[in-house]
């Protein structure tokens, strides 16, 4: 099994586990972006756009969810490696820590959020932001 079939398997358990329930919308986004990926795999330093980026050490690296959940730290906690009083984003072991994370000095009509709870957002602006990359039709690339 080659590492790209590894990546179409480990989504497909995905999609029927973890994401069986994630908004039809965004079901397809997530459809079209793993067929696009197994139509062209990991990019290589041969192609022009990859040339001084290698992606070898993601293809090698084996991932998996983590055995269990770590308790997040309290604020009091983290304090001392704040920088500064602007918006926080805290991410621990990937997944987004509200309970740390400050939206202080954030510019209007920003939202940081989980992508589980911008479910709720409509359609057609999550739409829009999301799949920017994947309409590119090639290398995705996001812009502002």
């Amino acid at each position: 099994m080659s590492v790209t079939d590894r990546y179409v398997a480990d989504f497909k358990a995905f999609a029927g586990n973890g994401a069986a329930s994630a908004p039809s919308w965004l079901k397809q986004i997530r459809e079209g972006a793993i067929a696009r990926f197994a139509e062209l795999g990991f990019p290589t330093t041969k192609q022009e756009e990859w040339r001084f980026t290698s992606v070898a050490p993601i293809v090698d690296t084996p991932f998996s969810h983590p055995a269990s959940r770590i308790r997040h730290p309290v604020l009091s906690q983290i304090e001392s490696l704040l920088i500064g009083t602007g918006p926080r984003l805290v991410l621990i072991d990937g997944r987004y820590a509200p309970e740390l994370s400050s939206a202080a000095g954030q510019a209007g009509g920003v939202r940081v959020e989980s992508i589980a709870s911008a479910h709720a957002v409509p359609v057609a602006t999550s739409l829009a932001s999301t799949s920017r990359a994947t309409r590119l039709g090639t290398t995705a690339r996001l812009r502002p």
